[in-house]
């Protein structure tokens, strides 16, 4: 049975929490595998964590940048939701260790690119709501796991050729609500969203029907 850790209790401090450090003050549980540390004032990572975290919940917090060496001692991380913080920077291989990652959520954060050196065992992407403009080929296709990417709401113009083709078990993808450009480089996109290879999902289906109606080279 997993061993659950909410700082603070709901309902004890009121709707709002004001934890700005717990920097080591958790170590001591050896054995801890969940913990939610969401909606509260930390302005960044959490040190000195219990290795034994699967699941590890920081949303809605006021963390600016992840460095690398940081999450070092959490190889057993299977999730690590830190939606809705303030990150503009995740320093390469900040991530790489997490062999056991499955679900990592950056939704609503200040990235403008996709962070460098992925775990491969991700299987759900979500960095939708950032200020992505580019999509990174050598980060992408090392995501041979990965199953669902969220990358709407960003600032895409166009993907790159290719970007997709490495991906084998990728089955949705949101790409709406992006600055797309009618240029040569939609043509990549336009054929694989009409790949018959992919059952897509709907927001593809519409994002379909979108780049037909606007873009005269389609």
């Amino acid at each position: 049975m997993s061993s659950w850790l909410l700082l603070p209790p709901p309902g004890i401090l009121g709707p709002v929490n004001q934890l700005c450090n717990v920097d080591h003050l958790l170590w001591p549980f050896s054995g801890l595998q969940e913990l939610s540390l969401s909606h509260n004032l930390l302005a960044r990572f959490p040190r000195g964590l219990p290795p034994s975290l699967e699941s590890l919940l920081l949303q809605e917090n006021r963390i600016t940048y992840i460095t690398s060496g940081v999450l070092r001692q959490l190889g057993n991380l299977t999730r690590l939701d830190l939606e809705d913080n303030r990150i503009r920077a995740i320093q390469p291989g900040a991530l790489q260790g997490l062999n056991k990652l499955q679900v990592l959520t950056l939704k609503g954060n200040r990235l403008t690119s996709l962070p460098l050196n992925l775990p491969p065992s991700l299987t759900h992407l979500d960095l939708s709501a950032n200020c992505i403009s580019v999509l990174d080929l050598p980060s992408l296709s090392a995501l041979v796991n990965l199953q669902v990417l969220k990358i709407n709401s960003n600032c895409l113009r166009s993907v790159p050729e290719n970007a997709f083709d490495s991906l084998p078990r990728l089955r949705s993808v949101d790409l709406t609500n992006n600055l797309w450009v009618c240029e040569c480089d939609i043509l990549y996109l336009y054929r694989w969203l009409l790949s018959a290879r992919l059952k897509m999902a709907t927001d593809l289906i519409q994002m379909t029907g979108h780049i037909n109606m606007t873009c005269p080279l389609l």
